[in-house]
């Protein structure tokens, strides 16, 4: 199935025909789709319009009391979110394989570096770690090592890239063979090559 936001509404598109699935959504702002346990779940920078999910037949709003978030992503079993309007630079993630619950044990929240003036602008699962961008002023990319909130192999923040680099918003970073692409403010990077070369 195809999914297409715009205007208020999000459609399915079969065979060239559009259908609308969900109506009343508030104008013009970025969407992000992303797929976990056959749910397709929607959210969007609107600070009204909260997270949903699509399940092959009909939206509903996703369950387990989830932040507002704006993206997110599915990373080892968890779905992961940021963009909320009243934690800008905070990272959210859910229970172990379970998108719809966001309260429960196993899930929690990590804040990146709340006082750099940035905030959140996109998470990427990528080469078996979270990479996390902050924009739109200094720039700084981070990233999240591990497999779960504690033990051995417990969820660490490390700072990727220093600050200087940042990235634009989550629809902007394109997945390029081994690496991503992405703009800021200075231009368009590699990450492999900024990592490699400096900031």
């Amino acid at each position: 199935q195809r999914m297409v936001y715009s205007g208020t509404q999000i459609y399915e598109e079969s065979s060239g025909t559009l259908t609308s699935r969900l109506s009343g959504l508030e104008s013009g702002r970025m969407p992000w789709f992303e797929v976990m346990n056959d749910l397709l779940i929607w959210a969007s920078t609107s600070t009204v319009d909260v997270p949903r999910r699509w399940n092959g037949t009909a939206f509903a709003t996703l369950g387990g009391s989830p932040p507002n978030f704006a993206f997110m992503v599915e990373h080892k079993d968890r779905m992961w979110a940021g963009g909320v309007d009243t934690n800008k630079s905070r990272l959210y993630y859910s229970v172990l394989g379970a998108p719809e619950d966001w309260t429960g044990a196993g899930s929690g929240s990590i804040d990146i570096a709340e006082d750099d003036g940035d905030v959140l602008t996109a998470i990427i699962s990528h080469k078996n770690q979270l990479v996390i961008g902050k924009g739109p002023y200094t720039g700084s990319i981070y990233r999240v090592v591990g497999s779960a909130p504690t033990g051995a192999d417990a969820f660490t923040l490390q700072e990727y890239i220093r600050r200087g680099v940042g990235m634009v918003n989550q629809q902007s970073v394109v997945r390029w063979a081994d690496d991503l692409v992405f703009p800021d403010r200075f231009g368009f990077h590699s990450l492999n090559a900024t990592d490699a070369f400096g900031d």
